[in-house]
């Protein structure tokens, strides 16, 4: 794979590669670090990449676990995500404070998972993938993923139902 080819292929999962980055670490800078660390690893395979491969789940795998290997390391992380980031612009005063308050509680949730569940979940669910795509970078078997995203949503599902006193009604 030629320098046209990595950029054709690889770069364009670059803000996949640091959404996942970002949603492990909890840092900017530690995320885009990791993110160009992995590419530096993909640059210097690219004579192996096979470009009908799976090159995106090379990507997010060779990501996730530069994450994993950096969080192993250094286990302090208490850094929030920069809110104003994220959300639209035509929010009210009011309406931007809850919503960065339902964004900081479904992440401190989150946060609280295992950390399978916690890339199974960001994987499929913000980043979009399929979980065909999701079990191939996490190498498990698509029914496991299943599993394990329906464990996560329902505990995620569960906590906001606590911490927001909402109460089904069983009629």
């Amino acid at each position: 794979m030629e320098l046209n080819d990595f950029k054709y292929y690889i770069i364009p999962f670059k803000n996949m590669m640091y959404r996942l980055a970002l949603r492990l670490l909890k840092n900017k800078e530690d995320a885009e670090d990791a993110v160009q660390e992995a590419f530096m690893k993909l640059w210097l395979k690219r004579y192996e990449l096979k470009i009908e491969g799976n090159l995106q789940a090379l990507a997010m795998i060779t990501t996730k676990n530069l994450c994993l290997d950096k969080l192993k390391g250094n286990r302090k992380q208490i850094i929030s995500l920069d809110d104003d980031d994220i959300l639209p612009d035509n929010l009210t005063p009011h309406a931007r404070l809850e919503e960065i308050d339902i964004r900081n509680r479904i992440e401190a949730i989150i946060d609280a998972f295992p950390e399978q569940q916690k890339i199974i979940i960001h994987l499929r669910d913000i980043e979009g993938l399929s979980n065909d795509e999701v079990a191939e970078i996490v190498k498990m078997n698509k029914n496991a993923v299943k599993v394990a995203l329906s464990r996560a949503r329902t505990r995620l599902k569960n906590e906001l139902a606590k911490q927001f006193n909402y109460i089904k009604n069983e009629n």
